[in-house]
């Protein structure tokens, strides 16, 4: 495995920084002059499969890491096949899976005195740089950092003027749940891709100093936390938390540790409307001390006697219920530092502190945070949508998504649904919140509802796409003019737009105009650049989401509307008449080798009072159409 530093630019494309264009497409791009070409294409074509990859923001540090996907395929794009250089002649690009834990683009890891030698590439001499002590770094830097949440709690919430100490004996405790890799949408749950939300940053966002946070800090004995949970008011396993996974040998050490008094880390819990109290951070050390108190080792369900115990090795294969007195009464009045959120605390800055508070190996995501704080009946409803069959055949999935995208994404179809569009504000992740805050205890009609419209989109889109849904189709290029659709990148613009037109429209009427339909939004896909813009670049943008969905507004008008003037688009069954006798394109003569790719073109164009009759039909690519169409 080789290591290699590629330099990227600070900006790319008018605001757009090449860093973050580098993660939105999963590639690591390059752009120069023509004296360089050969010298990009010799570094390019030492770039295998495996090998790591540091990207280096000028003059600022590193800002990520990932790894090479694919050999480079020997493309170079220039003129406006280029995607971020505008003072470049020619791009280069090569396919990377970026490391979401080493992301540092918003706070880079200055390495001054490590860099290897400068340059757009360097090739890292492992053995000069040391690079898992970098990756290290990278992964610190990218992590937050729970002591972090003072720079937002201290304004917030009091606090303790106690400090707990980091001696050896509380770092053994305090350990990590079990890491677990995310696995992605599809057959397989691990093929479909998911692009990077794009989310702005939103100046509306109300005051610090107007939102509350209400807290209330204790120092509780286990006894009666243990008490509080027995009567079901302590909740320790809320379904958005990992399941136990400490070993007996973890538990005993933090048994012990409560035996030498140390003190130990801040145990985090959420009060409900429900009147009872989740625990948002320290789960696993609860547990271990319930289970312990209860006799049973809650992964195997067999008798819980203690193990790995250094200090008292005597209290080693001893069940709780077996101890003397004394030193049961030492464990069962161990006090621990806690801190209440209370339920009347503004929702949103409660998930800004829950997501500081997050720092497991495997952290929450978004949705999984919304599954802890905003529960109720509209939290159960989006769970439930998410089962649909027909949705889950979209997606491609057998069984629920464990990291709870397919929730996330039944909520963002909710929330344009109810909100509309033309209400959205960024960023996205707010905007999410915010409707699961007001609809958290939705009434049955409006849920019901919400069941209908969702089922009428989902059954719409499986037979309009089918595994084609929610991703893109490219028309091809100069040198190869045969189109493609994207085998497994899932697109959150086309997922947007798809579910909130078709939620609401009449099926009988939709499925009248399902050719029609189809050729409309793979138009939109492949000819329209504001569309292609709207989808692909700054995404979550207001301009980007009124335009996505007020283009295939007009287009699904164009096609169903009451007034129609001469159809622009020609019938499936026309086209497949055409491809069915002759696949060859009339203008570059080559095959087409897919019937989603070939256009019905109009012999005398459409725009200068071109019929829509097989009189002025002509097959060709969707590429060399759209050529034509810029040449004319």
């Amino acid at each position: 495995m080789n290591y290699w530093r590629i330099n990227t630019d600070r900006e790319a494309r008018k605001e757009l920084r090449t860093c973050d264009l580098w993660y939105k497409f999963g590639m690591a791009f390059t752009g120069d002059f023509e004296e360089n070409k050969l010298k990009h294409s010799a570094v390019f074509s030492k770039l295998s499969p495996g090998d790591g990859v540091f990207m280096h923001h000028s003059g600022l540090g590193l800002v990520g890491y990932g790894i090479v996907k694919d050999k480079w395929n020997g493309e170079i794009y220039h003129g406006t096949e280029r995607l971020l250089y505008e003072r470049e002649v020619y791009e280069y690009r090569i396919a990377v899976d970026w490391d979401n834990d080493c992301d540092c683009r918003e706070d880079p890891l200055p390495i001054a005195g490590r860099l290897p030698s400068m340059g757009t590439y360097s090739r890292v001499d492992p053995g000069k740089w040391d690079v898992h002590s970098v990756l290290q770094d990278l992964r610190k830097r990218a992590s937050p950092i729970k002591g972090a949440i003072g720079e937002v709690s201290k304004t917030i919430f009091r606090r303790n003027s106690r400090r707990l100490p980091h001696s050896g004996a509380a770092k053994e405790v305090v350990t990590k749940k079990s890491s677990q890799g995310d696995s992605n949408m599809s057959i397989n749950i691990d093929e479909l891709e998911f692009e990077p939300i794009e989310d702005e940053n939103d100046s509306s966002e109300t005051p610090l100093s107007i939102r509350k946070i209400f807290s209330d800090q204790g120092d509780p004995e286990i006894d009666g936390l243990f008490g509080k949970y027995k009567r079901g008011k302590l909740v320790t396993q809320p379904d958005f938390q990992r399941y136990f996974v400490w070993d007996k040998t973890k538990c005993g050490r933090l048994i012990e540790s409560a035996l030498l008094d140390i003190p130990l880390p801040i145990i985090y819990l959420s009060e409900e409307n429900d009147g009872k109290e989740y625990v948002i951070d320290g789960q696993q050390r609860l547990t271990a001390f319930f289970s312990f108190m209860d006799g049973i080792f809650p992964l195997d369900s067999r008798d819980f006697k203690l193990t790995g115990l250094k200090v008292f090795p005597e209290l080693n294969n001893k069940l709780f219920k077996e101890m003397d007195e004394q030193v049961q009464d030492k464990i069962r009045y161990y006090k621990i530092r806690t801190i209440t959120f209370r339920k009347e605390s503004d929702p949103n800055l409660k998930f800004e502190i829950f997501e500081r508070l997050n720092t497991g190996a495997v952290s929450l995501n978004d949705q999984e945070l919304r599954n802890c704080i905003y529960r109720g009946p509209y939290n159960d409803l989006l769970k439930d949508l998410a089962n649909d069959n027909d949705f889950r055949y979209l997606l491609g999935l057998d069984r629920p998504e464990k990291r709870m995208k397919d929730v996330e994404l039944v909520l963002r179809w909710a929330a344009f649904y109810i909100n509309s569009y033309l209400n959205y504000k960024p960023p996205v992740k707010s905007f999410l919140n915010n409707n699961m805050i007001e609809y958290q205890y939705i009434k049955s009609d409006k849920a019901n509802e919400l069941r209908k419209s969702f089922k009428n989109a989902v059954m719409i889109i499986r037979s309009l796409l089918d595994k084609q849904s929610f991703k893109r189709f490219y028309k091809g290029n100069e040198k190869n003019p045969n189109g493609y659709w994207e085998p497994k990148q899932f697109n959150y613009s086309l997922y947007d737009i798809l579910m909130w037109v078709f939620s609401r429209e009449d099926k009988n009427i939709i499925y009248q105009n399902m050719d029609s339909i189809r050729e409309e939004l793979i138009y939109l896909m492949t000819n329209d650049k504001d569309f292609i813009d709207s989808i692909e670049l700054s995404t979550s943008s207001v301009q980007a989401v009124k335009t996505r969905f007020r283009k295939f507004e007009v287009a699904m008008e164009n096609v169903i509307g009451i007034a129609q003037r001469e159809p622009r688009c020609f019938s499936l069954k026309l086209k497949q008449e055409y491809y069915d006798n002759d696949p060859t394109c009339s203008i570059c003569n080559q095959r087409i080798h897919n019937i989603d790719d070939s256009a019905l073109d109009h012999i005398e164009q459409y725009w200068v009072g071109g019929k829509t009759i097989p009189e002025n039909a002509r097959l060709t690519h969707r590429y060399c159409n759209w050529a034509r169409a810029r040449k004319g």
